[in-house]
């Protein structure tokens, strides 16, 4: 028995360093490739741009989105750091979850008059537990990517319903898909479906990693259905309040 618990704990220590490699290294790309934007328009600056006006300006520019794509990102990582480590101050309130999602339907139509939004609330209305700031931010970047993949002209469904124990919060689109061999891998951070697709789009490979840990923070599961060429749904499975024991 103790060589069984021995060889499992090397095991996990091996995944965990595993991990932590990859992880570095995928940080490390991600950061390499602004930063050696960044330096290719200093160099162009100092040989050509003093006095090429236009030249300058728009290396200052290019120079500008890099370093905030950089803020951007690193504001990330140390967001999945804290989440991970279990020291984020959560900031605990009960949300009326139906209240909660009109506000989102709302803005969501504010972000996009290419789309139909279209919302499907249930009748009945549950109550949350949570951290709204959590909440809005795994919210909001779903909607950020279904609006992303999603042609003009396509739909995307906010929608709410319960069980006597969970609230179920949907996102669905019509967009893209996923293919169905990575539906859980999108969950990776850094992992990107299509890399073309991606540069196309922007986007560090974070997002769903992201959405996926505020959601486990919080003490719920993120569901990925997609289906490639028809759309994608996003479920936020949360605790329903009136259940949550202490």
């Amino acid at each position: 028995s103790l060589i069984i618990e021995l060889n499992g704990m090397l095991r996990r220590l091996n995944e965990a360093f595993e991990e932590q490699k990859r992880f570095v290294s995928d940080v490390s790309h991600e950061l390499r490739i602004p930063i050696t934007i960044i330096q290719g328009y200093v160099d162009i600056i100092q040989t050509w741009g003093k006095d090429d006006e236009k030249l300058l300006v728009e290396s200052l520019d290019s120079i500008s989105a890099e370093t905030s794509n950089m803020k951007f990102l690193v504001e990330k990582l140390l967001l999945l750091q804290t989440l991970g480590s279990g020291n984020y101050n959560f900031d605990l309130e009960k949300i009326d979850v139906n209240l909660y999602l009109q506000k989102a339907i709302f803005e969501t139509k504010l972000l996009t008059q290419q789309h139909e939004i279209i919302g499907e609330l249930s009748e009945l209305t549950a109550f949350v537990l949570t951290d709204r700031s959590l909440l809005s931010q795994a919210i909001r970047s779903i909607v950020d990517n279904s609006i992303k993949y999603t042609n003009a002209g396509g739909s995307i469904r906010i929608g709410s319903r319960y069980n006597t124990h969970k609230v179920f919060i949907s996102i669905k689109d019509s967009g893209c898909g996923i293919p169905k061999e990575y539906i859980q891998r999108v969950k990776e951070r850094f992992f990107r479906v299509d890399s073309a697709r991606n540069k196309n789009t922007g986007g560090s490979g974070l997002g769903l990693s992201i959405v996926n840990a505020c959601i486990m923070a919080l003490g719920g599961e993120l569901v990925i259905n997609s289906e490639l060429g028809k759309g994608s749904e996003f479920i936020i499975v949360l605790p329903r309040y009136n259940f949550i024991k202490f």
